[in-house]
């Protein structure tokens, strides 16, 4: 029989948002930096965000096309694109707002892996060892530190929130409700990927974890995942085709 929690394993999701405000902290420093590489032909130099477009934010491509340097990509990235813009709104000026915003996403990211953690490693420290891991991983730099590393942060922001709130609607399919379970949680995980697909594409593969984490994480079997069950992943097939189109 499992014995009585400890403290730690009660209130770690305070211990949790410690972790993930320390993460920001740690990119902090980044605000002093200006633009490098990309920032320059995509944010800085791009004339959609200088000149605060919202409504071309959305539409347009992400790479600019420069003549005689790029041509133009058909990348679409318009949540990303459109935080570039509003980072222009906030006082404090650019790139400093620019830098901010990735740290406090990347605090974000190490908060939303840690419920993931919690069922991978287990609750208390072995959550929190992991986040901190995650959160610490030199790796990170190249995603936080440049300001287009924002695309990715928002792709794992949305993936993670997504995937947890699919876990959370499997369980809440108990046998005494007809296996209906909680629809709210599967519209609000395919919300967020939503969120993270309109960050980077990068988010996409979302769509063939979710039946790995059903037969992984919840050990649900062969003949589940094709039949009724499968219904589950219909809001986020349905998330996938309107990107597509």
């Amino acid at each position: 029989m499992a014995g009585e929690p400890t403290a730690l394993e009660r209130y770690d999701w305070l211990a949790a948002v410690l972790v993930a405000a320390l993460s920001v902290a740690l990119y902090l420093p980044t605000v002093r930096n200006g633009y490098v590489f990309d920032d320059v032909v995509v944010v800085q130099g791009n004339p959609v965000i200088v000149r605060e477009q919202f409504g071309e934010a959305l539409t347009t491509p992400y790479w600019p096309a420069l003549e005689g340097i790029i041509p133009g990509a058909p990348n679409w990235r318009p949540l990303a694109m459109l935080s570039f813009v509003l980072d222009r709104r906030v006082p404090g000026g650019v790139p400093f707002i620019h830098h901010a915003v990735n740290a406090l996403l990347h605090g974000l990211v190490v908060l939303a892996l840690f419920p993931i953690a919690r069922r991978l490693a287990g609750r208390g420290w072995p959550a929190l060892v992991a986040i901190g891991l995650f959160a610490a991983h030199p790796a990170h730099t190249q995603v936080v530190a440049p300001i287009v590393g924002r695309t990715d942060l928002l792709a794992a922001l949305g993936t993670l929130v997504a995937l947890e709130c699919f876990l959370r609607f499997r369980e809440t399919q108990e046998p005494d409700t007809g296996g209906r379970g909680r629809t709210w949680w599967l519209w609000l995980g395919a919300a967020a990927w939503a969120v993270g697909l309109g960050g980077k594409e990068s988010a996409a593969p979302l769509l063939l974890v979710l039946p790995v984490a059903d037969r992984l994480l919840l050990d649900r079997r062969g003949r589940e995942l094709v039949g009724r069950s499968a219904m589950a992943y219909l809001p986020f097939v349905a998330v996938a085709v309107l990107y597509a189109v």
